[in-house]
């Protein structure tokens, strides 16, 4: 199922169309023109990608594939790339596609370690990826914020550090900040967190304190207007 509605008009949210099969966790990016889906899971991790034009509600068409299969994966884009970032069960890797040319996913380059339910915000220059967990076994959630320059390739630099580490978190950004709200910490016990932070993206550094969300969630999603 997908869904919509218009950002300037209060009310219920409409029926799009559908998926080309159901799934659950994947992540979204888009252009304005475009959205395009990918990755999840079904039976099985996902390396398929969806996509949609925004202004004509309708069933979900092949775009292509990943390079590989991205279960709790986190993704950013601008105007012309997409980004695919991390996942489950999956190396340190990062794809990309190009908005303007459908196709399979190709390699950017790499994390600094495997991670999963990091949260993606950007500008037209970087995609940048704030906390989440490390897949090796720990519970131990990440407060490491790393960021890749659009259009280049190779791999993620250190932007910051986020106020708390968590994971599941929610990213919207406009031109200039990224908002990285609520999220979960399982230490003390599967904590639900209420926290939001924000970032200047076009300067690395510390995370802020921006406010408090109305009550704590994890696993929530956001977006913003420019």
């Amino acid at each position: 199922m997908i869904e919509y509605f218009t950002i300037g008009t209060p009310g219920n949210a409409i029926d799009f169309g559908d998926l080309q099969q159901t799934k659950t966790a994947l992540v979204g990016v888009g252009d304005g023109t475009l959205a395009v889906f990918a990755g999840g899971l079904n039976t099985g991790y996902l390396n398929q990608i969806d996509q949609v034009t925004v202004a004509t509600p309708g069933n979900a068409t092949d775009w292509g594939d990943l390079t590989v299969a991205r279960y709790g994966a986190s993704a950013s884009s601008n105007s012309y790339y997409g980004f695919y970032r991390g996942g489950i069960d999956q190396t340190t890797s990062m794809d990309y596609i190009v908005f303007a040319t459908a196709g399979n996913a190709t390699s950017f380059g790499t994390l600094d370690a495997r991670t999963y339910a990091a949260s993606g915000i950007s500008d037209e220059t970087y995609a940048v990826f704030a906390g989440g967990a490390p897949h090796d076994g720990s519970t131990v959630e990440m407060t490491s914020i790393d960021y890749v320059q659009f259009g280049s390739s190779g791999t993620a630099s250190a932007f910051g550090d986020l106020t708390q580490a968590r994971t599941q978190m929610a990213g919207a950004t406009d031109a200039t900040y990224g908002l990285i709200a609520g999220g979960e910490v399982n230490n003390p016990g599967n904590t639900d967190l209420d926290i939001i932070d924000y970032i200047t993206i076009a300067t690395p550094g510390n995370a802020t304190d921006f406010g408090d969300l109305t009550v704590a969630r994890r696993g929530v999603s956001g977006c913003a207007g420019t």
